[in-house]
C-alpha cells in the first residue's frame, strides 16, 4: 500500500517540484554562453566599466533550490571597477554608497554620468546605460533596467528564459582577500552580496541531513508558490529560516519525514528576526507586516498538523487519508487512485 505513496510523491516531484535535468544542464550552461555573448557585445563600450571575464551563477539557480518554473536564470557578471571609498547609510536594509574610485582603464570622468545628485555610483544609473548599450549592440531592443529592480532583464532568442544580469564589484579586505561584492539594492544604492557563501550554507546543512534538505526546501518552495497565503515568503528568507531550523536537527529518512519538522520551525521563526546567515545583507525579514508574520505562523502550524497526520497514516496504511492530507498541503498533489 505504501508503494503507490511513494509513487505518487515521485510523480509529484518530478511533474512540479523538481526541474527536468536536461533542461537544468542547459540552464547552467546558458550562463557562460550569455557570458561570453554580453562580455563580446559590450566590448566597444569605452564609456562604461568593462566586463571583466569572471561572472558567478547565482539565485536558486546556484543555490541548487529552484523549482519549476525555469523562466530567468541570475546571473553576476563582474566588473573591472576598483571602488575605493564605501559608506553605509542608516536603513533597513544597510544601504552601501559607492564613492567614485579608479577603474582599470577608465577615467573618473567617465564615471559622470553614472553619479547621482551627492557624488555617489549610482547602481541604478550604471544598470540603465549597460541595458542601453546592449540594445546598441543588439538592434533592438533586448534588455531593460526598470526602476525599483536589481538586475538587468535580458532576452535573447536563443534561450527560453530571461536572464537577470547583476553587474557587481568585488570588494577586498585589507589583506587583499574578497570579502564580497557590491550589487544594485534596488534603489541606486549597493548590498553586500556574495553567492559563493550562499551556496557553502545551503550545501553545509544538505551534507549534514544526508542530501535530504534540498529537496526539501524545493517541496517548501513549491508550497510558498501555490498556497493559499498572502503574501509569499521571499525564497531566501525561506530558506534561511529551514537552514537555522535544521541546523542542529536530527537525521530523518527521506525529505517527506521532514516537513512536520519544516513547518514547525517556519511557524517558530517567521514572527523572529532573521539574520542574513553570510552576516552581509542585515535582517531578511524586514519586509513583512506583524499581522503578515501572524497569517503566516498560523498557517505554517496548520501545514505541520496535516503532515504528521499524513505520515501517521502512512505508517498505518491509511492510504486513502494520507493522500487528502499530501493533497491539502500540496495542491497538485495525485488523486488517491490515479497512481498504480
Amino acid at each position: 500500500m505504501a508503494i503507490q505513496i511513494d509513487d505518487a510523491f515521485q510523480e509529484f516531484l518530478k511533474k512540479y517540484v523538481a526541474v527536468d535535468p536536461v533542461q537544468l544542464a542547459s540552464a547552467y550552461h546558458s550562463q557562460e554562453l550569455v557570458h561570453f555573448e554580453v562580455f563580446a557585445m559590450l566590448r566597444g563600450e569605452a564609456q562604461l566599466p568593462r566586463l571583466t571575464k569572471q561572472w558567478l551563477s547565482s539565485g536558486a539557480l546556484a543555490r541548487g533550490t529552484l523549482s519549476p518554473p525555469l523562466d530567468v536564470v541570475e546571473l553576476l557578471l563582474v566588473l573591472a571597477y576598483d571602488p575605493r571609498q564605501l559608506q553605509t547609510a542608516a536603513a533597513k536594509p544597510p544601504q552601501v554608497l559607492l564613492r567614485p574610485g579608479f577603474g582599470e582603464d577608465f577615467s573618473l570622468d567617465a564615471l559622470r554620468p553614472l553619479r547621482d545628485a551627492d557624488g555617489n555610483i549610482s547602481s541604478a544609473l550604471l544598470m540603465r546605460a549597460y541595458s542601453e548599450a546592449l540594445n546598441r549592440a543588439a538592434g533592438h531592443p533586448v534588455a531593460t533596467a526598470n526602476p525599483g529592480r536589481t538586475a538587468i532583464a535580458l532576452t535573447l532568442p536563443d534561450f527560453p528564459w530571461r536572464f537577470d544580469l547583476i553587474p557587481a564589484v568585488r570588494y577586498k579586505d585589507r589583506d587583499g582577500a574578497l570579502a564580497y561584492f557590491l550589487a544594485p539594492d534596488g534603489q541606486a544604492h549597493w548590498r553586500q552580496v556574495n553567492p559563493v557563501l550562499e551556496q557553502k550554507s545551503l550545501a553545509d546543512v544538505d551534507a549534514q541531513t544526508e542530501g535530504h534538505f534540498l529537496p526539501l526546501v524545493r517541496m517548501l518552495h513549491y508550497w510558498n508558490r501555490t498556497t493559499e497565503h498572502i503574501p509569499r515568503l521571499r525564497p531566501f528568507h525561506l530558506e534561511a529560516m529551514l537552514m537555522q531550523g535544521f541546523r542542529t536537527a536530527r537525521t530523518f529518512s527521506q525529505p517527506r519525514a521532514m516537513l512536520p519538522a519544516a513547518f514547525e520551525f517556519l511557524a517558530q521563526l517567521v514572527t523572529e528576526p532573521i539574520a542574513d546567515p553570510k552576516g552581509l545583507e542585515g535582517r531578511l525579514d524586514g519586509y513583512l507586516l506583524h499581522y503578515e508574520q501572524v497569517a503566516l505562523r498560523d498557517k505554517a502550524r496548520q501545514m505541520a498538523k496535516y503532515a504528521r497526520q499524513a505520515l501517521e497514516n502512512e505508517r498505518v496504511e491509511n492510504q486513502q487519508t494520507a493522500f487528502s492530507q499530501w493533497r491539502y498541503i500540496f495542491r497538485d498533489f495525485p488523486l488517491y487512485g490515479s497512481v498504480r
